[in-house]
């Protein structure tokens, strides 16, 4: 087994957070016409970057659970796999009929991910 897995509960801390990629793999799939316009403004990049946030708190969730502490290097991987995971759910869109890829949308995914390493340093690693 996996060095870094001492027992099953640090494999099932990260069920949430594969759980939360899936859903955000759904509603990024689904077609416009079945998802209902977001034109309130901003709405739409608030929705990015709420979705964004939490995955970066599930993802340090699931490296908290490790016993890993919040190093540059954690920070840095949890903002490269969850960028990564919201620039790759915008290109998935752009084969989604109505729907398109938009920068907006990828820097509101980062901006999200910023704040919630933020919380989950606040919240997981208080000192």
């Amino acid at each position: 087994m996996l060095s870094w897995v001492k027992d099953d509960r640090h494999v099932f801390a990260w069920v949430p957070t594969l759980i939360w990629c899936v859903i955000i793999l759904f509603f990024s799939i689904l077609p416009y016409r079945l998802h209902p316009p977001l034109t309130l403004g901003h709405f739409d990049k608030m929705v990015h970057f709420f979705e964004y946030t939490v995955l970066a708190v599930l993802i340090g969730r699931g490296l908290y659970s490790t016993g890993r502490s919040l190093s540059t290097g954690h920070i840095l991987l949890i903002l490269m796999l969850g960028s990564g995971y919201g620039i790759l759910m915008e290109l998935v869109q752009r084969f989604v009929p109505g729907r398109s890829a938009a920068l907006g949308d990828v820097m509101a995914n980062v901006a999200g991910m910023v704040f919630g390493i933020i919380l989950a340093r606040l919240v997981l690693w208080q000192k």
